[in-house]
């Protein structure tokens, strides 16, 4: 791990094991030839669906051999070996040089500059928004979130015990 060499398991799509390479992997052309075409269809408008599909229409397929999915992709497309870095799960941290820059221990297979577009890209349209947490609940009814009360102005509630619907104010009338 010091020296920064494969610990071994799958490799990551994109990569191969390549015992003569100095860090132990190399890129697989086809494969990185896939997130290349998977970037750019990304970063083109494309969500992570539409390009799944793209790709399972073009014959490409995981390293497992199933067709593509939108976990998997957004997976792979973010994980930091697309641009020649290691990172180790299991202790949290990069493979670093002595000044704590990460290495690159193999060519990326996208460019930096498209890595971050294409991770800014999918944290705008990610589910989870306002920063990590879970997305703001939606309204239940359709004056809930507009309707005020006449007396208070506290926003009005939707109450529904027992088949009646009607709307009460959760300031005046708890």
């Amino acid at each position: 791990r010091r020296r920064g060499e494969y610990q071994g398991g799958s490799v990551p799509y994109g990569l191969l094991r390549d015992k003569g390479a100095e860090y132990g992997v190399s890129i697989d052309h086809e494969a990185a030839g896939v997130i290349r075409k998977a970037a750019d269809l990304l970063t083109k408008g494309a969500t992570l669906r539409e390009t799944c599909a793209a790709l399972s229409a073009d014959g490409h397929r995981t390293s497992t051999g199933t067709a593509w999915s939108a976990t998997t992709l957004s997976r792979v497309i973010r994980s930091p070996h697309m641009v020649g870095h290691r990172y180790y799960k299991t202790k949290g941290q990069y493979f670093t040089d002595d000044a704590g820059h990460p290495v690159e221990v193999c060519p990326p297979i996208i460019t930096e500059g498209q890595f971050a577009r294409v991770h800014k890209l999918m944290e705008k349209r990610g589910r989870r928004k306002r920063g990590g947490k879970a997305p703001l609940a939606k309204p239940k009814s359709l004056l809930g979130q507009v309707a005020d009360c006449a007396r208070c102005g506290g926003h009005l509630h939707l109450s529904a015990p027992k088949n009646r619907s009607y709307y009460r104010c959760a300031v005046c009338s708890p």
